[in-house]
């Protein structure tokens, strides 16, 4: 119940753009500016590998929200 309170504010606009995948309650961007320097101290992660997977997910993330 509290991540799809906070997860909503995402989901407030109706036509989705580029800019909508960067729109997000505080608290959601808290947690996922958190999460990767947490991973990185529980496991062991080369920094190339780091680079690789942000970009990659950055890019879906971009294309999902693009309104095609």
């Amino acid at each position: 119940p509290l991540f799809r309170a906070i997860h909503a504010v995402h989901h407030r606009s109706r036509a989705p753009g580029l800019l909508t995948a960067l729109a997000f309650h505080p608290l959601e961007g808290l947690a996922i500016i958190a999460f990767m320097p947490a991973a990185m101290y529980l496991l062991p992660i080369h920094l190339a590998s780091l680079a690789v997977t942000a970009a990659f997910l950055s890019g879906s993330i971009l294309l999902a929200h693009c309104g095609w």
